[in-house]
């Protein structure tokens, strides 16, 4: 039997304070400006604001970034989010919510059939990519339901963005959301904003976020199922 779980994560970088010097001073003008005075008021109005993409972009990378939540449905919209200030902490009750979910789906019987979880995400190469990185990191267990690097979306897990896009082209949850007339997931936080967010101490808010964009791709899911 395969019970269906989506998932959902929100990340963000990991850059202490010598890092985020060296990156700011790693910061130069485009090599067209030659006249000091104009490298010096570029780098004046552009050198913060590049230093942070640069910050922001190490959240996109399981070397450089963790997770702060994981948002988790089965079909009956049942969802949970794992939080908390360990990110072993988070992936060990990730794995133990969704084999606690997988194992409600199952039919009360006297003899309990094996179960295969298929996991569900949005730009899921993502999702699950990062998830099983931060554990090989962290030297957490991988469950044997987890898809392996060389798993395949659409046999080993779903997708929807290539449910809709296929391997070659991309979309957006919101514009996915919005093609299929499903209500947006988005409110007063998106992924861009979510490391700022939380530096400023509302994880509970991005826990929100998380949960609805979590509902809204399984809403996506089965209308294109």
């Amino acid at each position: 039997m395969t019970v269906e779980i989506f998932l959902d994560i929100e990340t963000i970088p990991v850059c202490d304070a010598e890092t985020a010097a060296d990156i700011r001073a790693s910061i130069k003008p485009p090599a067209n400006y030659s006249k000091q005075a104009s490298i010096d008021q570029w780098m004046a109005d552009n050198a913060d604001a590049k230093a942070q993409e640069i910050i922001h972009a190490r959240g996109l990378k399981a070397e450089t970034g963790r997770i702060i939540c994981i948002g988790i449905s089965d079909v009956d919209g049942d969802l949970s989010v794992v939080s908390g200030a360990d990110e072993r902490g988070i992936l060990e009750n990730f794995f133990a919510a969704v084999e606690r979910k997988a194992s409600l789906d199952l039919p009360s019987i006297g003899i309990v059939p094996p179960t295969d979880v298929f996991l569900i995400a949005h730009n899921a190469e993502f999702d699950l990519g990062f998830i099983r990185r931060r554990a090989w990191c962290l030297k957490v267990k991988l469950p044997r339901w987890f898809p392996k690097p060389e798993a395949r979306a659409g046999k080993d897990f779903g997708c929807t963005m290539i449910r809709w896009s296929g391997y070659k082209d991309r979309i957006s949850l919101a514009n996915l959301c919005l093609a299929l007339g499903v209500p947006s997931p988005k409110g007063d936080i998106d992924g861009s904003m979510v490391w700022d967010a939380h530096k400023e101490g509302r994880l509970s808010e991005i826990m929100t976020y998380c949960g609805k964009d979590t509902l809204a791709m399984l809403d996506c899911w089965e209308a294109m199922r």
